[in-house]
């Protein structure tokens, strides 16, 4: 029995993720399960990597870097995505986010009678029109990502919605200890490491802002050459090669006895147990990752049309469980390193890893899982 999974993806692995998340889920709960997923991420590989098969169609960046026409790439995920469902019949198709697909391609399959439920993960967003909620009347489920009523999740049929919690690719008991972990990143155990992670890298203002981080870091060290510590800046897997700046940034931390470690590691959940602070974007999936894990974190919430990354920061913040500083005041703000150091090094405890916990549910896959499995009983 097939369930097909559509996860075309923006500028991050979000949607995949959680996507991803649910199927290692109802694998778990019914070994006759099949997922078989739809994805445009140019990092599609990582559905191989958890054990799941995929059909791999161009992104929209993609398309767009070398001259395919938005109408043919529509149609092109339309036409395949009825041949899937002709060859392979799922029992259900799993929407995240976009409910008439990316490029609107989906109104004719949730509008045919193909013997499939239909399951819609809906996850807060901005900029959600009247046209948005009211075709999610087309899907026989309706999930939400958050635990109950801590988020603005409008639909036509409450019946329909599941409030599951934060769905993780990951679980607490999965993360790899940290020794372990920190043995694949290759820091010395005794060692502080800072986490540095703007998101997937489909940014274009990501690496601007890292430039600006590594000179923040850089004078923070200057004044404190006592305090020892090193960096860990994942190989985003959508960025491009090949990072002029950035490598002239890491030679100068280094001179300053700061090592770098750089690795391409998926899922980054399973090594957050190695960090002791860090500084990352407030998507969806990184955020509740790092709060999980209770690492202290200075989150730098991106620009998104659809996820609202500064409402998540500032309501971490609110609750005393993080720290956020806004894109355009990464240079003018002179107290956000000052923050984080004293928090990774002890020197004034800020946050409070309850207050962490407590904006984390632990078993939103799991929920997932089994409110698809009742609709499909």
């Amino acid at each position: 029995m097939y369930i097909l999974f559509y996860a075309v993806n923006g500028l991050g692995l979000g949607h995949l993720t959680r996507l991803l998340a649910i199927a290692r889920e109802l694998r778990k709960k019914d070994p006759n399960l099949t997922p078989l997923f739809f994805v445009s991420s140019e990092a599609a590989q990582v559905v191989y990597q958890e054990g799941f098969a995929c059909y791999k169609v161009p992104s929209k960046t993609s398309a767009q870097l070398v001259g395919l026409s938005r109408k043919k790439l529509t149609q092109s995920y339309l036409q395949i995505l009825h041949a899937l469902i002709g060859i392979y019949q799922p029992k259900a198709i799993v929407v995240d986010t976009f409910p008439l697909g990316a490029l609107q391609e989906l109104g004719g399959i949730l509008g045919a009678n193909l013997g499939m439920k239909k399951v819609f993960i809906h996850r807060e967003q901005k900029n959600l029109t009247l046209q948005k909620i009211q075709i999610q009347n087309f899907y026989d489920l309706i999930i939400a990502p958050h635990r109950e009523n801590t988020a603005q999740i409008p639909v036509p049929d409450s019946k329909k919605l599941c409030w599951a919690g934060e769905i993780l690719i990951r679980n607490t008991a999965e993360l790899l200890p940290r020794e372990e972990a920190r043995k694949i990143i290759g820091v010395l155990a005794q060692k502080k490491l800072l986490f540095v992670n703007l998101g997937g890298g489909g940014d274009k203002t990501t690496l601007e802002n890292y430039e600006i981080i590594f000179e923040k870091i850089l004078d923070f060290k200057k004044k404190n050459k006592n305090l020892i510590f090193d960096i860990f800046f994942p190989q985003a897997p959508l960025s491009m090669r090949g990072t002029t700046s950035l490598s002239m940034a890491a030679a100068a931390l280094e001179a300053e006895g700061i090592s770098i470690f750089q690795k391409e590691y998926y899922p980054i959940a399973e090594l957050m147990l190695a960090f002791d602070g860090a500084i990352s974007a407030a998507g969806y999936n990184t955020f509740h990752e790092l709060l999980q894990a209770q690492v202290p974190t200075l989150f730098l919430p991106k620009a998104r049309g659809y996820d609202d990354q500064m409402a998540r920061a500032q309501k971490a913040a609110t609750a005393g469980a993080a720290f956020f500083v806004l894109e355009n005041e990464l240079v003018t703000s002179k107290d956000w390193v000052e923050k984080l150091g004293a928090e990774l090094f002890g020197t004034k405890k800020i946050l409070d890893k309850n207050k962490m916990a407590e904006l984390v549910a632990l078993n939103g896959a799991q929920k997932a899982a089994h409110a698809i499995l009742g609709l499909l009983n």
